[in-house]
Order: structure tokens, then C-alpha cells, then sequence
């Protein structure tokens, strides 16, 4: 193995804690969040009509 000299070593771990501690507040962020059904505008639902190769929109 090839010896990292220590301030590298260092940068590396903060580096990854960082990454870490920012993943993990995204995650928590949208596990958190409830979205309310009833204030979503949602565009027309459309179907898709298996093997037809078409997609209905139905109003």
C-alpha cells in the first residue's frame, strides 16, 4: 500500500463526512416531507394501453 501522508489522509475522512452528513440530511429531508394530495395540480392522468403502442388521455 502506498503511504498517504497524513493531511491527505485527513482531507480524505473529512471529505467523507461531509459527503456523508449531507446525504444523510437530504434523505431525512424527503422522508420527512409530506406532500399534501389535495394541493397538487396535476396534469390530466394519461394511460398507457398495453402493446397498442398509444397513450389515452382521458379527460
Amino acid at each position: 500500500m502506498v503511504p498517504m501522508k497524513k493531511r491527505t489522509a485527513v482531507a480524505v475522512i473529512v471529505g467523507v463526512w461531509i459527503a456523508t452528513l449531507s446525504l444523510a440530511a437530504a434523505l431525512t429531508y424527503e422522508l420527512t416531507r409530506a406532500p399534501d394530495i389535495a394541493q397538487m395540480q396535476c396534469a390530466d392522468w394519461r394511460e398507457l394501453d398495453m402493446a397498442s403502442g398509444r397513450v389515452l388521455v382521458s379527460a
